[in-house]
């Protein structure tokens, strides 16, 4: 794929072909084909040669001393030092941060290493004398002290709190300062400042940043200049800091300090439908070591107390999580057990990570949690609204839901700080008396809620945190990799397992099986296996590129709470897989478009000439760095042609800084699907690629050219015509024009039932509404059944539904359906497709046998093969569930967000239930046959998605009649217009809504009353355009032939170039 990149060779930043780039190359001024890139004259490239070399040198030193090369993560690590990174590090135990960070320091010029105990420096100092490295470790000696003083050492080692009391004596020229608990420096405001001083920042750069983090002037905070020495490397933070002044890190230093969260997990989770203190002992016997048992949070002491000695009493010796540290080496021995409560607050479930020992865990009772609605506790109150909320919904009008969230907000807000302003208070006084109100008039509703247990005193629902801490037991980082665990569940609570169950499968993604359906010998197997394998720490670096930063968050978010850094203010999104680093981050969309210059951006007639778009030079920078760093690079833009040349752009551009680029492909963001195209990558597809270049070319040459003409010749920069635009303009200007011709209607209305005959005479029109009776009789000709059946969504069908039922626009509803695609919600919604997949159906099978049950399921698929789906629902949540889901995550939509979301979800469901069958009756009605559906014979589908029955048989009805006059063609609808682009070829689904939405922003048509009108400007530019020489390129005909090209293009039937070349010769040698 030929294509010349203005200023963006990797060295000199000047002009450089795609080939060049291909192969990782500086352009041709910068060197020869055949040299090495860093044995040339090194400009804007110079830094990444010599964090090259330094790599290698440090690699050496660290095989020295270890005996083995850096792992990937330590590469990376490595990498973002010697450009001059500060940054935290994110990795589970084991994985060798502390050694990493010891002989970085031993490595780098001056170094400083802060440990929170003595213990650690003398642990550290003894590392560093069996590696043979000179350093200086304060351990309490008066000389060390005086060393310090004078500055005599190259590494220094001290505690915290040695820090804290004599940081004036302590060398401010660092070019490392390496803190193993960064916890214990965020407790202190003066801590962070000495720490940042360390690096050479001075008190002024500070306080000034400090202030406008106060004013929330986050512009001028980007762009202070800073001037540091030296770089900081920090462990992850183990609590989440409070302070404001931890922001100091973001602003100053380029990364947050907060505490990732990981949520990687390896486990079987299994359940029994019986349960009791022997089904338990039995499965202790056959799990055998390594167990943790957990009853559930709402149990007491004595309940514990009680079932430890009845396991000791059968003869399987097990103490309380209370005795842990007593009987630990027991444990690991494999001669008891563990008993605690499956609570995030006991110590067993949050508090153990003995890899090697713990096998599974064994759920006595299904996890649950416990709310007294006397509680005084703010704390609890928060949690009742969340556990009722979901509940209510169907029965609150839209006003109270409103008001109920605010109110889920302000407790979130408030109930649990430990002091509160009596404002406050008197607020949550407040919110406490309308919780129990609620509660009382929609008692019996939550008594007979699947998901909750309540007597009218206390609400029971499953514990959703307390099982995934306790089952995380399990599976642990050991060896170099992530172990296997079991997870079994004795149900005692039916209400708390469909709540537990269905939670955690939107939530996290965890499915059960049961205990009946697995092979427990071959798991047990496994898990076993699992911990005897010792495999290098091999964790590989991956950087994934999407188009947006919704996307980003969404993805990240699925294996965690991810860490961020802020590399020239893009964010990069930084968590940990079971097999990978993921950094992630966004492009922005498109970040190249073509230049002005040669033939409007083309050279030789079809190789194009791409610029950087405006602003986008800082994040294609945070990208080439990002990319720099890490083993391999995937660009996972959005599944289409225009998302494959943001692929190939971004591909080339950043290959000189990572060869190993490529492409992933997924068409709904959800951890499964996005795990998948992990495991699928390619390369980008050069038939999508050059299809797209078609386009935009032929647009470029066709639509600029125009465009340049009607702005001169009106004066008016604000105008264009492009290829598709200008049929549409044509269509809606034709009707509009036809407006004029009139027809009358006579109409009649019987129940709800309208017939409408059409005249073009009035006289005759008046003739036959006078000869209409008041009583009009109907007769029945036929009756027939009939088996009706629904199809989900594709692009031009959501848009046309979502017009008429909705009366959203196409772009708006466009808008809409990309927000709730890039949150994870629906699936990718410029699709010709009506396909379902299994996955698909999967889901949907779920939902239907959940609430209508199994005799309503038939799955289909529509379509065969193709990557392309329907636009359907990602989860089983219909809208009810999804608000309920929308306050626990905290994200924010809006109401007609889901009034789309629900329009697909239902259309959805509806394709994957039974056909209905329907009564079906032609009527004569006075001369007109008339047939209609008169009866539902047998439900299926029409549950979720509704069918118009009519209210009508033979006899003899009143009747309301008019007469009236209508133009003979009405005008356009969205909906119709999108009917016509789609029938006649025109555009395809990226383009349905733009198309509209851009003749409606140029003023060429109005939309009144969901109706869409050609204005004057339009009609003069139409009448312009059609005297112009290129009209004929603007045709319905010449575009509808060029999408037809295109399309073989992307099939590979025909050359890219030789239909530009032809292009070409047609539009300007003629």
């Amino acid at each position: 794929m030929e294509a010349i990149y203005k200023n963006r060779c990797p060295n000199c930043g000047g002009n450089i072909s795609s080939e060049r780039l291909e192969i990782g190359l500086f352009c041709e001024k910068c060197m020869d084909i055949s040299e090495d890139k860093c044995n040339v004259n090194l400009i804007n490239y110079k830094k990444f040669c010599v964090a090259d070399e330094k790599l290698e040198k440090f690699n050496l030193f660290f095989r020295e001393k270890v005996g083995q090369d850096l792992s990937p993560i330590q590469r990376m690590w490595a990498k973002r030092f010697f450009l001059g990174n500060s940054f935290a590090l994110l990795a589970p135990t084991g994985i060798g941060k502390t050694t990493f960070g010891l002989l970085l320091a031993a490595f780098a010029k001056k170094s400083y290493i802060v440990f929170p105990t003595k213990l650690l420096v003398l642990q550290a100092l003894e590392r560093f004398k069996s590696w043979g490295v000179e350093v200086l470790a304060y351990t309490g000696k008066k000389e060390e002290k005086e060393k310090i003083e004078k500055g005599e050492y190259d590494i220094l080692i001290t505690t915290t709190q040695f820090l804290y009391k004599n940081h004036e004596i302590i060398n401010k020229d660092f070019d490392l300062v390496f803190i193993d608990d960064v916890d214990s420096i965020l407790k202190s405001a003066r801590k962070i400042d000495i720490v940042l001083k360390l690096l050479g920042i001075n008190e002024k750069i500070i306080n000034t940043a400090l202030e406008l983090i106060e004013k929330k002037d986050y512009v001028n905070l980007m762009e202070l200049k800073i001037v540091k020495k030296g770089n900081l490397i920090v462990s992850s933070a183990t609590a989440n800091p409070k302070s404001k002044r931890v922001l100091l890190f973001k602003y100053l230093l380029g990364f947050e300090v907060s505490r990732p969260n990981l949520s990687l997990r390896n486990i079987e989770d299994v359940y029994d439908e019986t349960y009791s203190y022997e089904k338990a002992m039995k499965y202790i016997k056959k799990l055998g070591s390594g167990g943790l048992l957990f009853l559930p949070g709402n149990e007491t002491k004595d309940k514990l107390n009680e079932f430890i000695e009845f396991l000791n009493t059968a003869g399987i010796k097990t103490y309380s999580y209370e005795e842990f540290n007593e009987h630990v080496e027991e444990f690991k021995r494999g001669e008891c057990v563990f008993a605690g409560f499956a609570s995030y607050r006991n110590p067993l479930a949050r508090g153990i990570d003995l890899p090697e020992s713990v096998r599974y865990t064994l759920f006595v009772g299904v996890p649950k949690i416990e709310f007294k609605l006397n509680e005084e506790n703010y704390k609890a109150l928060y949690f009742i609204c969340l556990v009722i909320y979901p509940l209510l919904i169907k029965k609150l009008e839209t006003k109270e839901i409103l008001t109920f969230q605010n109110y889920i907000n302000t407790l979130k807000r408030y109930a649990f700080l430990p002091v509160l302003h009596p404002k406050v208070e008197e607020k949550l006084k407040m919110i406490k008396e309308y919780v129990t109100n609620l509660i009382e008039t929609y008692r019996i509703e939550i008594k007979n809620s699947p998901e909750v247990s309540f007597d009218g005193e206390k609400i029971i629902t499953a514990d959703i945190t307390g099982y995934i801490q306790a089952s995380g037991r399990s599976s642990r980082f050991y060896n170099g990799h992530l172990t296997k665990g079991l997870a079994l569940t004795l149900i005692d609570n039916e209400k708390a397992f469909f709540s537990l169950r269905k939670k955690l499968n939107w939530y996290s993604n965890i499915e059960f099986k049961n205990i009946k359906e697995i092979n427990l010998d071959e798991i047990l197997k496994e898990i076993d296996e699992s911990r005897k394998i010792k495999t290098k720490t091999n964790l590989k670096t991956s950087f994934v590129v999407v188009e947006s930063p919704t996307k980003a968050k969404t993805i990240s978010s699925f294996f965690g709470r991810p860490s961020r850094r802020i590399v020239d203010g893009v964010s990069i999104y930084e968590i940990l897989l079971k097999d990978r680093v993921l950094v992630i981050t966004a492009s922005i969309g498109h970040d190249f478009d073509l230049s002005y210059e040669e033939k409007w951006g083309v050279k030789d007639k079809y190789i194009p000439i791409f610029r950087v778009l405006e602003n986008k030079d800082k994040i294609l920078n945070a990208l080439n760095l990002a990319s720099y760093e890490v083993d391999e690079v995937i660009i996972a833009t959005d599944p289409d042609r225009e998302g494959e040349k943001i692929a190939f752009d971004l591909i080339l551009n950043n290959k000189p800084y990572n060869l190993n680029v490529k492409r992933a492909e997924f068409h709904e963001i959800t951890k499964y699907a996005f795990t998948k195209a992990l495991n699928n990558l390619r390369y980008y597809d050069k038939n999508l690629v050059a299809a797209q270049f078609v386009r935009r070319i032929s647009d470029r040459w066709i639509g600029f050219n125009l465009s340049s003409y009607l702005q001169n010749l009106l004066h008016n920069a604000h105008l264009s015509a492009g290829r598709v635009q200008t049929p549409v303009l044509n269509w809606i200007c034709e009707r509009t024009e036809k407006l004029k011709e009139k027809i009358f209607i006579v109409s009649v209305k019987i129940n709800d039932l309208k017939i409408e005959w059409e005249f073009e005479d009035k006289e005759k029109a008046e003739g036959f509404f006078n000869s209409l009776k008041n009583k009009i009789e109907i007769k029945l000709l036929e009756s027939k059944e009939e088996d009706v059946f629904e199809k989900p969504f594709n692009t031009s069908t959501l848009l046309k539904e979502a017009a008429t039922k909705l009366h959203f626009s196409p772009q708006y509803t466009m808008k809409l359906a990309q927000e709730l695609f890039e949150n994870g919600f629906i699936t990718y919604h410029r699709t010709d497709s009506f396909r379902i997949s299994n996955v698909g159906k999967k889901i949907a099978k779920e939902y239907i046998e959940e609430k209508f049950g199994e005799e309503y399921v038939n799955l289909r698929s529509f379509e065969s093969g193709g990557a392309h789906e329907a636009i359907r629902a990602t989860t089983s949540m219909d809208m009810n569930e999804l608000k309920s889901f929308l306050v626990f995550k905290n994200i924010n939509l809006t109401y007609n967000h889901l009034k789309l979301y629900d329009l697909i979800f239902r259309k959805f469901i509806a394709s994957q239930m039974r056909d209905v069958k329907v009564k079906k009756d032609i009527f004569k009605i006075v001369d007109k046959e008339v047939d209609v559906n008169t009866k539902i014979l047998e439900d299926g589908f029409n549950l979720v998605y509704p069918i118009k029955i009519y209210n009508i048989k033979e006899g003899i009805y009143p009747v309301s009649k008019n007469i009236y006059q209508k133009s003979k063609f009405p005008p356009y609808t969205y909906a119709e217009v999108i009917d016509e682009m789609k029938n006649k070829g025109i555009g395809r689904p990226s383009t349905y809504a733009i198309t509209v939405e851009k003749l409606l922003e140029r003023k060429y048509v109005v939309e009144k009353n969901g109706f869409l009108f050609a204005t004057k400007l339009g009609f003069k530019v139409l009448d312009i355009l059609k005297k112009h020489p290129l009209y004929k390129f603007v045709s319905e005909i010449f575009t509808k032939t060029l999408e037809e090209t295109m399309d073989l293009i992307e099939e590979g039937k025909k050359d890219y170039k030789s239909e530009l070349i032809k292009l070409y010769n047609n539009l300007f040698i003629g």
